[in-house]
């Protein structure tokens, strides 16, 4: 995508399902989607009541925080890869990083990107202590 379009934004975020009960009411018809499960195979219950849904548990949940199928060393490959892709390619909208730290952390994160060697990116988590990037999935313009 960035060699098509280096100004294109790439933000992930793991797949958080919602309830059938929240399908629009032209989709009710359709196939109903097989039920979501936790890591431990059991059903994900969701919240029946506006007040359950802000809890913290899926506060967390609704914004991607939290996903109950995914267990912790997926979630660490998903950071790790996350951490690679926002230091080979920096946000466009971050107008506070010097332009001199960002070339730098894209070339230190430019031959993990190349060989995909994502894993446990320690000396990209240790210039980021330092340069601070804007993360456009947790603040806004």
């Amino acid at each position: 995508m960035k060699g098509i379009n280096p100004q294109s934004e790439i933000i992930v975020y793991i797949y958080t399902p919602l309830p059938d009960s929240s399908r629009h009411e032209k989709d009710h018809g359709k196939r109903r989607a097989t039920p979501l499960l936790d890591i431990h195979g059991n059903p994900v219950v969701f919240p029946s009541t506006p007040e359950e849904w802000t809890q913290k548990q899926w506060v967390d949940y609704a914004c991607h925080a939290d996903a109950p199928w995914v267990n912790d060393k997926l979630r660490q490959r998903i950071h790790d890869f996350v951490t690679v892709l926002r230091c080979r390619y920096p946000t466009v909208q971050d107008l506070r990083s010097p332009p001199w730290a960002k070339r730098t952390l894209a070339a230190a994160a430019s031959w993990r990107y190349r060989l995909r060697r994502y894993d446990r990116p320690w000396e990209l988590n240790l210039a980021n202590r330092l340069v601070r990037l804007r993360m456009p999935q947790v603040s806004g313009l």
